[in-house]
């Protein structure tokens, strides 16, 4: 139990910060409040949930969500809650395809080689993107639909990219104990 809230904290604080630091120095890049043409937080919600599954997804709805009441909805707590849980059900839905497709287990991502990472990024900038776009659309909440998906799913995929390729780096100069 204690771990499981450590990972959601973790989750949280970092997703937070990358939040923190995207509107600091890439909020040039963005189209419009919410979608960037880069988004590192995007990054901090796969790589959390492909590290601590179901906690990683928890704590990245509970992050969207106050990320989400600061930034983007703060009259709005009703989509804020739609918002958050769309944050966090985009990369479970990938955690869940790469744990069946590529055979590995929260926490070890020794199984994901670098084509099977980016194939994880395509697919969650792709899932994300649409299930955004999904509850936005009909509550009028984007103007230029095909724009604005074709920049998040690319703020998506460059976030996700860049940091997941970050952490497996990282991952791999901290090497394996014998």
């Amino acid at each position: 139990m204690y771990l499981q809230l450590g990972m959601i904290t973790l989750t949280v604080a970092v997703y937070l910060a990358m939040v923190t630091t995207n509107q600091w120095f890439l909020s040039g890049f963005e189209l419009v409040p919410g979608v960037n043409w880069i988004y590192l937080p995007a990054g901090a919600k796969l790589v959390f949930t492909l590290l601590f599954g179901a906690a990683g997804a928890v704590g990245v709805f509970i992050a969207a969500l106050i990320a989400t009441r600061i930034y983007y909805f703060p009259n709005d707590f009703i989509s804020s809650v739609a918002d958050a849980t769309v944050c966090a059900i985009g990369p479970y839905i990938i955690y869940r395809f790469a744990a069946y497709r590529f055979n590995f287990s929260n926490g070890c991502l020794q199984n994901l080689t670098p084509s099977r990472l980016l194939v994880c990024c395509v697919a969650f900038a792709l899932a994300n993107s649409l299930l955004q776009h999904t509850w936005l659309i009909p509550l009028g909440h984007t103007t230029n639909p095909p724009g604005t998906l074709f920049a998040m799913f690319t703020g998506d995929l460059l976030g996700a990219l860049a940091v997941l390729y970050l952490v497996k780096l990282l991952l791999g100069c901290v090497g394996t104990p014998r």
